[in-house]
């Protein structure tokens, strides 16, 4: 009790110390006044770390003004990723400054893992993210828009080569669906090829049909021994597609 009631004597302090800078009371020296906030960051920054909640918001509740509070509001949020409401206010507020951005990812992907799709897709918005970008497609297959979302994973899988779970779980579903076929796979082997990724375009063979991989085998010789070209014809090089 005396350790909460001290607590409590800190933050109140802090916070008229925040509330005098604001204002002027303290002193006229406003390099005093950015010491005061200062510290008052840092003791809000390490009840994030502490996990004590109700005294960072209490504190933080002070700081609104100061110019770094969306970096230290988005630490806190980031780790109460359930807490909607003040996720959605903070995307608000702050929707130019980059901690949105990076709070809305972390956001969405909670809600994915959760299932909740409606609210990934009233959240969907333009992103240069490969893994962004998946997830809204998957968010789109699973709330009755699976050919949408199909379309936009070829595209995906053409364009880019992330590694990461939610990519993988949408064009797991792209692999096992009629939207794809070994002539996406072909286009996919090339691109690799070109790219310098021969270990990348091996993995493809598999989805290739008989011709495409005999072919796709062909040339990942010719990259490790580029002496052999001169043996090889053209039409050696062109599969039936």
């Amino acid at each position: 009790m005396p350790d909460k009631l001290a607590n409590r004597i800190l933050i109140g302090f802090l916070v008229l110390g925040g509330l005098f800078s604001r204002y002027g009371f303290a002193s006229e020296d406003a390099s005093q006044n950015q010491i005061a906030q200062r510290q008052a960051f840092l003791q809000a920054e390490r009840y994030i770390a502490q996990g004590r909640n109700e005294d960072y918001l209490i504190l933080a509740a002070s700081l609104k003004d100061y110019p770094l509070y969306p970096f230290l509001h988005y630490q806190w949020l980031k780790n109460h990723l359930d807490d909607q409401a003040s996720i959605e206010q903070y995307l608000s507020e702050y929707a130019d400054s980059r901690y949105a951005q990076q709070l809305l990812s972390k956001w969405l992907l909670s809600l994915a893992k959760q299932h909740r799709w409606d609210l990934v897709l009233s959240h969907q918005y333009p992103s240069n993210s490969p893994e962004t970008q998946c997830l809204f497609a998957l968010a789109q297959y699973h709330s009755n828009q699976p050919q949408t979302a199909l379309d936009r994973a070829k595209q995906l899988w053409l364009q880019t080569d992330p590694d990461s779970e939610t990519c993988d779980a949408l064009f797991g579903l792209l692999k096992q669906s009629s939207s794809f076929d070994s002539q996406l796979a072909w286009q996919k082997f090339q691109q690799q090829i070109t790219a310098n990724n021969p270990q990348t375009a091996n993995q493809l063979i598999s989805l290739l049909s008989d011709q495409q991989a005999k072919t796709a085998k062909l040339w990942l010789k010719l990259f490790k021994q580029p002496e052999l070209v001169t043996d090889v014809t053209q039409s050696q090089l062109n599969p039936i597609l």
